[in-house]
């Protein structure tokens, strides 16, 4: 199994590939998980990555359901970024994330947000057009 290579939040560099990625339950679906990602990457790339990723969660024949997927700009980065969620019970175990060959954050706060004028989606483009 290849190695996962985690880097500190403040030891990477956001305009270069990596992935962010976080779990949390459903706030949609009793029973489920939350996956968040967020992948930077040329875009052939990126897609594979996410490709990849929907294909690990569903092969324990859990159902899958996209919850976002949206695409992200990266500021003065020749990368873009792709956010996308998902809804499943599958188990993070199956993720094989160090199979992807990108550094990884995992990031607790990439969460759903309850407070009004506040989202996942606000953070992450916090994060990454500053």
């Amino acid at each position: 199994m290849p190695k996962r290579i985690y880097l500190p939040l403040n030891k990477i560099d956001l305009k270069k590939p990596h992935l962010r990625w976080n779990y949390e339950k459903s706030p949609d679906m009793h029973d489920a998980l939350r996956y968040h990602f967020v992948i930077v990457e040329d875009r052939m790339e990126r897609d594979g990555v996410c490709d990849k990723l929907a294909r690990n969660l569903n092969s324990g024949g859990k159902p899958l359901e996209i919850v976002r997927d949206v695409e992200i700009n990266v500021q003065d980065s020749r990368y873009g970024g792709r956010f996308v969620s998902y809804d499943t019970q599958a188990s993070p175990n199956l993720l094989n994330l160090g199979s992807l060959g990108l550094p990884l954050i995992k990031d607790e706060f990439l969460v759903e947000r309850v407070k009004k004028r506040s989202s996942v989606e606000n953070y992450v483009a916090d994060k990454y057009w500053r």
